[in-house]
Order: C-alpha cells, then sequence, then structure tokens
C-alpha cells in the first residue's frame, strides 16, 4: 500500500479486509465470513445512502420553501413599500388640504367682519339718511305754514 489504491474500497471496508489480511485469517474457510461481513457493511452503506438521500429530499424540499418563503417575503415588503408609500403622498395631500382649510377658514373671518362692519355701516347710514329726510320734512312743513298763513 505505498499510497496506491486497493480495488476494492469501501471506506469501512478497508479497515476490515486489513483486519483479515493482517490477523493471516483471510484464508478459503473464513472467506464466507469476510462476504457476509462486506454485505453487512454493504446493506448498511445502502441503509445509510438511503436515509441520506431522504435527507437531502428534504433538505432540498426545505430549501424550495424557504425560497418560496423569501420570495413571498419580499413581495410582500415590495407591497408594504408601496402602500407606504401611497400612505405619505396622501398625507401630504391632506396636510395640503387642511392648510388650504385654514386659509380658507381665515378669509371667512375677514370676509365675515367685513360683512359685519359694512351691516353697521349700513344700518347707521339708514339712520342718517332717515335723519335727514325728517329734517328736510320739517323744515318744508314749516316753511309752507309760515307762507300760508
Amino acid at each position: 500500500m505505498n499510497g496506491a489504491k486497493e480495488p476494492f474500497e469501501i471506506g469501512p471496508m478497508n479497515s476490515l479486509t486489513t483486519h483479515y489480511a493482517h490477523s493471516g485469517a483471510f484464508h478459503p474457510n473464513c472467506r464466507l465470513t469476510w462476504v457476509l461481513e462486506v454485505l453487512k457493511h454493504l446493506m448498511v452503506s445502502a441503509d445509510q445512502k438511503g436515509r441520506l438521500a431522504m435527507s437531502t429530499e428534504k433538505l432540498n424540499e426545505s430549501s424550495d420553501r424557504i425560497k418560496e418563503s423569501r420570495r413571498t417575503m419580499l413581495e410582500t415588503e415590495d407591497l408594504g413599500v408601496s402602500i407606504l408609500q401611497d400612505l405619505h403622498q396622501q398625507r401630504q395631500t391632506l396636510l395640503h388640504a387642511h392648510e388650504k382649510l385654514h386659509g380658507v377658514d381665515n378669509a371667512i373671518d375677514k370676509s365675515k367682519k367685513i360683512l359685519t362692519a359694512m351691516s353697521k355701516r349700513m344700518s347707521r347710514n339708514k339712520w342718517i339718511v332717515g335723519s335727514v329726510i325728517s329734517a328736510l320734512v320739517l323744515a318744508i312743513i314749516f316753511i309752507l305754514y309760515f307762507k300760508l298763513s
């Protein structure tokens, strides 16, 4: 064994072959025992291969589920970002409308003050005009009374 591989190399089987070869028990009578041991290791190896294949399949399924979950998560994140952008835009629209509403409210308050002032002036002007008319009517009556008498 100078670094060269044995023709029949099956991992744990090397130690078994080496054990029988060095113990001097590798003769035709022990060949059946050796074959049974090899078959036993091959069956264990086949069973391990089956479990390994099943584990690999489960691992692949889990990886696929993780990839699908990640894809779903990314889609959900994109949807969330889109919703947040829409909400931000709606908030900006509402804030702008709120500012305009305050501006309109201030304008209505000014208009109300102006209309109240105009109403007071109009009422005062009515009294002034009524007083002037009454004074003129009294003056005309007074003049007519003295002219006719």
